[in-house]
């Protein structure tokens, strides 16, 4: 059996995660591959992860200027030929290697960028010729990811071929397949647009409960038209402090462990108020389901949302003035809500003919 490594870096839920364990599912089912998921930061630090975790989230949340320029320093340095990380090389590179030989693995998948980097790294130098295939997580690519030396490369958008390929990455290593999402969340057809009395909205604010959600939920001020369902995620405050006001057209939801209730959930709703995490928009851009973002964390949402904005497959929510009614010129117009199926159809029909998961095992087997 061969053995897939696939390489996150933190420990916390993370898109990162959920895009190794989509793939995970895909690989295993026939029984070809044995996938290990290693985190490179727990195993460089050990229990020290989790502390480097929780200041990192605590970190965004109270000091995002400071965040911000930092990632701007790390992850949007010029492009060239010299571009390198030394202190994150002398950190990890060794922990890495100690991985590899651990478990020899067949292929190596990385939905990280600072695994995907230093494995370039060894790839340039002759150290390591085991296939790496990149899985981009986010709507945006920033400059710590490996790219010349990486075998395949899974981008989420057609945008993201042209922009590799202007880097040098050839045009056959490049898949636009979007970002993996679990088989359980299962493709919705096109939404034709049917006006309702009442509809069905959720707000997420991400697994981990960050954002201010909180004092966006307390704008919303429900005229009745709508019934909100809310993803508290890990937030346990947020779920009781809701559960306890008892708003009737307010319905605050646990952390969900189901996928298949998550699915039904997106099912049964005409739209949805979220962040711009990666996973989140990919599998509601699945649903086809109709998506306002009322908040970023600085970083890679910052960029998801531009580029989401600028393809017209998101609409921005950021002024919290009348919501609802921005909500319902969307979920009661026809041409409105037309036009944006639209724009969904388009960045579906951008993706090569087959799904992310049968492109995978495809180019697997040719590695």
């Amino acid at each position: 059996m061969k053995c897939a490594l696939m390489l996150p870096l933190l420990s916390i839920s993370s898109g990162h995660h959920h895009v190794a364990d989509s793939i995970k599912v895909e690989l295993e089912q026939d029984g070809e591959y044995r996938c290990i998921k290693e985190e490179l930061l727990s195993n460089t630090f050990g229990l020290g992860e989790r502390f480097i975790s929780n200041f990192y989230l605590r970190w965004i949340q109270f000091s995002p200027k400071s965040y911000t320029a930092i990632y701007k320093f790390t992850a949007q340095k010029p492009v060239g030929k010299d571009v390198r990380y030394t202190l994150f090389e002398a950190m990890f590179l060794t922990t890495l290697q100690k991985i590899i030989e651990k478990y020899k693995p067949s292929v190596i998948i990385c939905t990280h960028a600072l695994p995907s980097y230093l494995l370039g790294i060894m790839k340039k130098r002759g150290e390591l010729s085991i296939p790496v295939v990149n899985v981009y997580t986010d709507y945006y690519i920033n400059n710590i990811w490996g790219r010349q030396f990486i075998d395949i490369h899974f981008v989420p958008d057609q945008v993201f071929k042209h922009s590799l390929t202007k880097r040098g990455v050839p045009s056959s290593q490049i898949y636009v397949q979007g970002i993996p999402t679990h088989r359980t969340i299962r493709s919705s057809s096109f939404r034709g647009h049917t006006r309702k009395e009442k509809y069905h909205v959720l707000i997420s604010g991400g697994n981990l409960g960050t954002g201010d959600l909180y004092r966006f939920i307390r704008q919303l001020n429900p005229g009745g038209r709508i019934h909100y369902q809310v993803l508290c995620g890990k937030n346990k405050g947020l779920y009781e402090r809701l559960t306890r006001q008892r708003i009737p057209a307010i319905e605050p939801l646990p952390y969900i462990h189901s996928r298949e209730q998550m699915d039904q959930l997106y099912n049964e709703s005409d739209a949805i108020v979220t962040k711009p995490g990666g996973v989140t928009v990919a599998e509601c851009l699945q649903k086809r389901l109709p998506i306002f973002v009322y908040d970023y964390l600085p970083g890679q949402e910052k960029y998801n949302l531009d580029h989401l904005s600028g393809q017209k497959l998101v609409n921005p929510l950021l002024q919290w003035d009348d919501i609802e009614k921005k909500l319902l010129l969307l979920l009661d117009n026809e041409h409105v809500y037309s036009t944006a199926q639209s724009h969904i159809e388009n960045y579906h029909n951008r993706m090569d003919s087959k799904s992310i998961n049968e492109g995978f095992k495809q180019v697997l087997q040719g590695l």
